[in-house]
């Protein structure tokens, strides 16, 4: 089999619903969640169990600020909101992301995180966001071998 790369997730998404791929590493798993929510036959593999510890990843975006912005005082009040009790609750019930986010905050109510993308306590993550896993090189290589490997047989 193939490899075959593909930089816009919903399309990758699509093809694994229409059986062109039987496997997607690295989808974005709220778009699978909404395919799976429209009946297309995809599945999402819990990895929570496995002995690896799975991915944690910062879904809900980066805030940056101006410099020099016109209302300064503007900015870092809604900075702080959006890190608020409140912003965070808001956040996680976004109805474009909805049931995808699992806000980092342990104070506020999860009913509306889907259960698949709910972490789990006493479990140990893997902080995607770290600039020490940041270095795609040696996933690179190991692609481009594999790569290799398949097409010599």
């Amino acid at each position: 089999m193939d490899i075959t790369y593909s930089r816009d997730y919903r399309q990758a998404t699509d093809w694994l619903a229409q059986k062109r791929f039987a496997l997607y590493l690295f989808s974005q798993s709220d778009d699978t969640l909404n395919a799976k929510s429209q009946g297309l036959p995809v599945h999402i593999l819990d990895t929570g169990n496995w002995k690896e510890a799975p991915g944690l990843d910062a879904i809900g975006g980066a805030y940056l600020l101006m410099d020099k912005p016109a209302h300064p005082n503007a900015a870092k009040i809604l900075v702080n909101w959006l890190l608020s009790r409140d912003g965070q609750i808001a956040l996680q019930r976004d109805a474009e992301n909805a049931g995808a986010i699992d806000s980092l905050r342990i104070d506020i109510p999860k009913a509306d995180v889907n259960p698949l993308m709910r972490r789990k306590d006493g479990v140990k993550y893997l902080e995607m966001w770290n600039p020490n896993w940041m270095n795609t090189k040696p996933v690179e290589e190991l692609i481009n071998q594999a790569i290799g490997e398949g097409k010599k047989n």
